[in-house]
């Protein structure tokens, strides 16, 4: 009887150390292994630190980079922005002005001041004495006509055949050095010349006619 009591303490013992080593072993596979980080060899380490300013200096090359393509596209931003307002602004301009003003709108103009105003009798005949004594170097061109108020004159050249002669010789010399223009006659054979007097200019001329005529026609 002792003999089967002590078998079955034993097997029971075996079975309790059996069921303890089952336990162990799945808590040992089940729990996680713990790796160690593999330690850097000092050549890798050497080789890292070698290439730390190529690497630190192709980023500041790419913000180099980044930065100059920014700032070239504000630069053209900007132009484009410049090219818009200087475009709106010239529609605007053109929008508001007036027509130019032709010669002979311009002659027809001084017409009118002239036959408005009393003639300088002097002036005249000085401004003829002074185209007679530069006509010979215009064969076959005479002076029909002359008039001269206080500010201008207005002289009337023909030539024989029909054709309207050049009188670009006279250019410079007097009456004709302080400025000229010319219109001629449609018909042909006729030249109407226009001369400011000293303190005039034809541009000056033009812009006060081009304020009167566009303040009349408003």
């Amino acid at each position: 009887m002792r003999i089967v009591v002590v078998l079955s303490s034993v097997v029971v013992l075996a079975a309790v150390f059996g069921y303890a080593a089952d336990r162990w072993r799945h808590s040992t596979e089940s729990r996680p292994t713990q790796t160690r980080p593999k330690q850097e060899s000092g050549a890798d380490a050497e080789a890292r630190h070698a290439r730390a300013p190529e690497v630190f200096g192709h980023l500041a090359r790419m913000d180099g980079h980044t930065e100059d393509r920014l700032s070239q596209l504000d630069e053209r931003l900007k132009s484009i922005e410049a090219e818009r307002e200087a475009t709106q602004a010239a529609q605007a301009a053109s929008a508001n002005e007036k027509p130019a003003m032709t010669h002979a709108e311009l002659g027809t103009w001084i017409t009118e001041k002239l036959d408005a105003e009393p003639s300088d009798p002097e002036r005249k005949a000085r401004a003829e004495q002074q185209i007679a004594a530069g006509l010979g170097r215009v064969p076959g061109a005479r002076l029909d006509s002359i008039d001269c108020g206080r500010r201008f004159c207005k002289a009337v050249f023909a030539q024989g055949a029909g054709t309207a002669p050049d009188i670009e010789p006279l250019i410079g010399l007097p009456p004709f050095d302080n400025g000229l223009f010319s219109t001629p006659d449609p018909d042909g054979g006729v030249l109407t010349v226009y001369m400011p007097a000293a303190g005039e200019t034809v541009a000056g001329l033009y812009d006060e006619a081009a304020r009167e005529v566009g303040e009349s026609l408003e």
